[in-house]
Formats: structure tokens, C-alpha cells, sequence
């Protein structure tokens, strides 16, 4: 079987690789932690589509906020883009969670006309009551100004602001840089029942600066020439906010096929081998499924 967005792929061996045993919405220790849930990202090919398992891929130079846990090398690149993502998690009370979902898809479109929206979506399991969404930025400085707008913007207060703030119980919110091995992907091809699922890492603090080259040496180990599946959207680190996690969402066609592939998963020699050498820098692994907005961007 082969799914792919447009010309990009990956191997199944990787993507069987990095799927988790656990259930979702389900908090694990380092002890007992059963899948990193990242490894198939290593495995992407070329542009050109080409896969590249008997040799490390190039890796890309990173991007503008500096952490240690998006790994290895951190110099400049003058031709790549620097872009920042802020993840955002909003809880809302019960009794007003379908009138905040109404008036944010009437209204989002006086948010998106400030700033990219990479994903929204309502987290189905893992958490109740919940958004969560993604917003791509230049910089941190890019940000300010867009925030400043938008505290100016009139009709977006008034029309929405004013409205949905009484809605919300909490709001949290990170800013992420993509990691150099994980270029942000948005599918191209529509899926018949989407479904998003959020993976969250925290590691130990004192081994961050070894995370990135570990899991990458480990993720080598579980390409193969397998038929191509492509399920990871994109894989930050927090850069402001709670520090050394790391961040995944990855896309399915549906819950049958993310169920298939965890059942494939549980048979990977490779994958136990993968899992072998990242566990130990790991303390909690989250993991929500979410299903997209209809005025997300990616669906």
C-alpha cells in the first residue's frame, strides 16, 4: 500500500518504525515508555522523491530561534527560510464549546488575514473541551508585529475576541522551531475521514544536547526499501515555553489506518531496535488525536 502527498514519501519499515504502542491521550515514564513515535522522519527522500536509506540524508541548517534539542548542526543558512511555529492549546468550558467553535469558523478569517495558520483542529481524544493550532511565523519579531495588529484590528476584537473570551477555561502556548531532519509538509491530497494525531516528548534537560544525534543515528537503523508511506506532517523543539520537548503531528487517512499501522508496528524487529537507544532520554510522552476545522489550513 502507498500513500504519499504529493511528491514526497516515506518508507513504511521507517514510518512502523516510529509508531507508538501505547494508547492515546496515555502519560508514560522513561521506564516505561514504548515507542518514540518520531522515527519515521529521517527516512524522508529527496525532492525529487528518490528514498535514501543506505545512506544518512543531508541535513538542512536550522532555523532562527536557537535550542539544543533541535540538534546538530545549528550554523546559519543564508538560503533557508527562518520560520517559527507557536503551538496553541485552548480550553474551553463545556456548556460553550459549540458557540466557540461556531463563531471561530465564522470569524478566523479576520485571524488568517494577519498571519499563516498551519493547523486547527478540536482534540477528540487526549483531552476534552480543547483546540489546538499552529501558526507559522518569520521570527519571533515577525510575531510581535502581527500580535501588535491584532490588538489594533477593531473588527476582530469586537467580532470575535470580546465574544470567545469569556468561552475559554485556559490557554497555553509554546514557540517551536522545525527540526532540520523534518521540513513542515502540508498534504496536498484529500484524506476521506482525517485524522491528526500530536505527540509530545519531554526529555531530561541534561541530555538534550545528545537527543537530536542519537535519535537520528537510531532512525537510520529503521529505513529500509519498503513500499512508501508519508504520515508526518512536521517536528519541532520548544524553543520558549517548557524547554526540551519535542513535537510531532502527524496525518492519517483515517482511525483505521492509524490502527493498522500500529498493529504492523507491534511486529517491527527494527522499530525495538530504534526504540532501544531513545528511551533514555525521554521522562513523559502525550499524544492527542485531533480532527481538523474546516478552516484549517491542512486537512
Amino acid at each position: 500500500t502507498q500513500s504519499t502527498w504529493g511528491h514526497v514519501s516515506l518508507t513504511r519499515a521507517a514510518m512502523l518504525a516510529s509508531l507508538r504502542l501505547c494508547s492515546v491521550g496515555a502519560v508514560r515514564t522513561a521506564s516505561s515508555l514504548a515507542s518514540p513515535h518520531g522515527a519515521r522522519a529521517l527516512s524522508r527522500p529527496n525532492k525529487a522523491g528518490a528514498r535514501q536509506a543506505s545512506e544518512a540524508p543531508a541535513k538542512p541548517k536550522a532555523a532562527a530561534v536557537p535550542s539544543a534539542a533541535a540538534g546538530g548542526d545549528q550554523d546559519a543558512d543564508e538560503d533557508a527560510p527562518s520560520k517559527i511555529y507557536e503551538l496553541r492549546t485552548y480550553s474551553i468550558h463545556p456548556h460553550h464549546f459549540p458557540a466557540f467553535l461556531a463563531l471561530s469558523k465564522e470569524k478566523m478569517h479576520l485571524r488568517t488575514a494577519h498571519s499563516k495558520l498551519l493547523f486547527y483542529g478540536a482534540t477528540e481524544l487526549g483531552g476534552l473541551n480543547e483546540v489546538v493550532h499552529i501558526w507559522e511565523y518569520d521570527s519571533l519579531a515577525h510575531r510581535a508585529k502581527v500580535r501588535a495588529a491584532l490588538g489594533v484590528d477593531k473588527t476582530w476584537n469586537s467580532s470575535y475576541i470580546e465574544i470567545m473570551r469569556p468561552y475559554l477555561s485556559k490557554q497555553d502556548n509554546v514557540v517551536m522551531e522545525p527540526c532540520y531532519w523534518a521540513p513542515v509538509i502540508e498534504p496536498t491530497e484529500k484524506a476521506k475521514a482525517p485524522v491528526y494525531e500530536l505527540v509530545m516528548r519531554h526529555m531530561y534537560a541534561s541530555a538534550s544536547h545528545t537527543w537530536a544525534e542519537t535519535w537520528s543515528d537510531a532512525l537510520q537503523d529503521a529505513m529500509s526499501s519498503d513500499p512508501a508511506v508519508d504520515c508526518l506532517v512536521g517536528a519541532w523543539t520548544t524553543a520558549v515555553g517548557p524547554r526540551d520537548v519535542s513535537v510531532e503531528l502527524y496525518r492519517y487517512q483515517d482511525y483505521d489506518e492509524r490502527d493498522q499501522l500500529v498493529r504492523e508496528q507491534r511486529l517491527s524487529e527494527t522499530y525495538a531496535e530504534a526504540l532501544e537507544e531513545l528511551t533514555v532520554h525521554v521522562r513523559k510522552e502525550t499524544s492527542k488525536i485531533i480532527i481538523p476545522l474546516p478552516f484549517s489550513t491542512i486537512h
